[in-house]
């Protein structure tokens, strides 16, 4: 739509498209960031968080109704905002080096 096609026909500049259900503010964001992707410590903090989540908070399964779910995500939520703290990102050859021989120390022991 955004790129002046409607059903692979490219419209004239008198044409437009209106939809009643658009979601302008992410198409927005698509189209200011279309050459951008996402930055990988974006992505990494939120998969690190959903997993913390899963761990700490929706397992075991064993709520007796969506308020109670819902009452354990927000004190989850409030918690975490008071404990989360950032640590160092990069992981570098010489780390990736040094994890290597003591995996390699370690499974010379277990041998």
């Amino acid at each position: 739509m955004y790129q002046r096609l409607w059903k692979v026909r490219k419209l004239g500049w008198d044409e437009f498209v209106l939809s009643a259900d658009e979601k302008t503010s992410v198409q927005a964001r698509s189209r200011k960031a279309e050459s951008l992707p996402p930055q990988p410590d974006q992505l990494m903090k939120i998969e690190i968080y959903f997993w913390i989540l899963q761990r700490k908070v929706l397992t075991p399964n064993d709520f007796s109704s969506l308020q109670e779910l819902a009452g354990r995500l927000l004190a989850f939520g409030r918690n975490y905002e008071t404990i989360a703290q950032s640590f160092e990102r990069r992981f570098t050859r010489r780390d990736l080096n040094r994890v290597l021989h003591k995996l390699g120390r370690s499974a010379a022991k277990a041998a």
